[in-house]
């Protein structure tokens, strides 16, 4: 039979009222007495949109089943509502232990070790690319002033000596190191101040003042630099773990492509995506231009972080069960799925709130496992001895990182090589020592300078001082330091290594076994050699 209180509603086109529904209720024939039991067993419940989320609650059904069609239609319930809970998730273990076929089946070596630690660094800035510095930065100094810089390949070499140099030991200004009360020898002999700022601020690697019409990469001026870093990475064993992540090349001038991330150590800057072992070695890298970075067509759909990932992977070899780790910015199930099928592992971040109640590894246990720290471990030998320059030009500060990411990763290739060739722990040289050590190549291997004249200018002084009363007499005279000798790089080079002979007593001979003392000094190793018609140290020390 029709509900009454709808038979009302339709009479009097008016809303009822309690009193009069309450009549109809009573005159109807319907039953309300111990009805509410039987009427919960005989119709079943058909949950509405607002209890679909919490249909699990035992709690949520409505007492006055019998009278719930003609509530919705009267307005709201008298009766106050109570607040319903959130749904408690508890995730159960599969009883059938879940082992994934994740054995790693490649393999690892990265090689002989070499004569020098730095032919490690030769093999990302070759010799070749120096030449490529000077041609170039002749040809940018001629298109803006008119003039010829007359550089060459050995003053770009000292250039970027010195510059290491400075990055090494951190003064406040530059000027300091040709400073009288703070100088350093090695950088005052090498270069003159204005000299070195005239190089730094002209200095390029590619002069073209526009790009191909077809090229459309940003940062196409600097192209060659990261082609010769790149291609050394490219050739380095790949490790089971690698991870990726983005970096920060610190600038806050006029760039292509300025990004800023909150939280960073170096905020403002050039961003780059890296993949790195869980050694911290350099594998690949992809500099952030702005939209379509890194996205070929065939990848468009997956989205930018997707899309760089499976392009910094594509040296990993396939179906070997390599691993590949990234945070959140890169996680999701497109490019899990995407590298699954090409027999990559994914160890992807997501956030907790993400999965409510699933108990996973905290971020501390992960980080001591160390496979998800490659990219943070570059980035901290990187800015221990950063070459940082206060300038407008960003070409100058990307050359700078470049040859940062080049000490940092040949001096992990060659610590590792010789760790597992078993050398002794003091043999191998810490990070500072290795970037000093460049540094001397750099400013010492290949010169064209003449040698300097060794007979001294201008009237000799007398040999016969003038007598001092004993407590008007100086202080005592202190002994020479002994000179040390070169690096093989130098010592081997067999180029510019010329006698000079003094007049005062010189010092031992650096030969190994030689214990004689000569006045015959290598002007370029600044060694003293016995050099008579009896002994010949100095072709001996010179020649492998």
């Amino acid at each position: 039979m029709p509900a009454p209180t709808a038979a009302l509603c339709g009479r009097t086109g008016r809303r009822p009222t309690l009193e009069e529904v309450l009549d109809n209720l009573d005159n109807s024939d319907i039953d309300l007495s111990d009805s509410e039991t039987e009427s919960d067993e005989e119709k079943p419940y058909e949950p509405n949109n607002d209890d679909q989320d919490n249909s699990g609650d035992e709690n949520d059904s409505n007492d006055d089943v019998g009278i719930d069609d003609e509530s919705d239609k009267l307005g709201p319930s008298t009766s106050t509502a109570t607040k319903q809970q959130q749904p408690e998730i508890k995730w159960r273990a599969n009883r059938n232990k879940f082992e994934p076929n994740a054995t790693w089946t490649g393999n690892f070596h990265l090689g002989d070790p070499l004569e020098t630690p730095v032919k490690y660094f030769s093999k990302y800035f070759k010799p070749e690319i120096f030449q490529t510095f000077a041609e170039e930065t002749n040809r940018y100094y001629f298109q803006q002033k008119g003039r010829n810089l007359r550089t060459t390949a050995d003053e770009i070499r000292k250039f970027f000596g010195v510059s290491i140099i400075m990055a090494n030991l951190h003064f406040p200004r530059i000027r300091m190191f040709w400073h009288r009360a703070t100088r350093i020898d090695r950088i005052v002999d090498a270069m003159q101040v204005n000299r070195y700022f005239q190089l730094r601020k002209n200095v390029h690697i590619n002069a073209a003042r526009e790009p191909d019409t077809q090229n459309q990469n940003k940062f196409w001026k600097m192209q060659p630099v990261m082609d010769a870093v790149r291609n050394r990475c490219l050739e380095l064993p790949r490790e089971e773990y690698t991870a990726v992540d983005e970096q920060m090349i610190p600038f806050t001038g006029r760039v292509p492509a300025k990004q800023f991330i909150k939280n960073n150590p170096n905020p403002v800057g050039i961003k780059s995506f890296v993949i790195c072992g869980s050694s911290g070695r350099a594998l690949d890298f992809e500099l952030f231009q702005g939209k379509g970075t890194g996205i070929p067509e065939e990848t468009k759909h997956l989205g930018l972080g997707a899309s760089v990932v499976l392009r910094l992977t594509e040296s990993i070899p396939r179906q070997m069960n390599y691993k590949v780790c990234f945070d959140n910015y890169f996680t999701g199930m497109p490019l899990v799925r995407e590298l699954k099928t090409k027999g990559i592992q994914v160890l992807g971040v997501d956030k907790v709130n993400r999965l409510k109640g699933c108990e996973l590894k905290s971020d501390k246990d992960l980080k001591k496992e160390g496979h998800m720290g490659g990219v943070d471990k570059l980035d901290f030998l990187i800015s221990l001895y950063r070459m940082k320059a206060k300038t407008k030009k960003w070409p100058v500060t990307v050359i700078f990182h470049f040859i940062d990411l080049a000490l940092v990763n040949s001096w992990l290739e060659y610590r590792d090589i010789e760790r597992a060739n078993g050398s002794p722990r003091a043999c191998i040289l810490d990070l500072l020592g290795y970037r000093n050590e460049v540094a001397d190549v750099l400013l010492r291997a290949d010169l064209d300078a003449p040698p300097p004249d060794p007979r001294p200018v201008g009237r000799p002084r007398s040999s016969s001082p003038t007598p001092q009363a004993p407590d008007q007499a100086g202080p005592p005279h202190k002994r020479a330091k002994p000179a040390e000798r070169p690096v093989q790089d130098v010592r081997y080079d067999g180029y510019r290594h010329f006698p000079a002979c003094i007049k005062e007593l010189g010092q031992r001979c650096k030969y190994e076994g030689c214990k004689s003392r000569s006045r015959v000094k290598c002007v370029k190793c600044e060694v003293f050699l016995c050099l008579s018609k009896d002994k010949n140290c100095f072709l001996a020390f010179h020649t492998k």
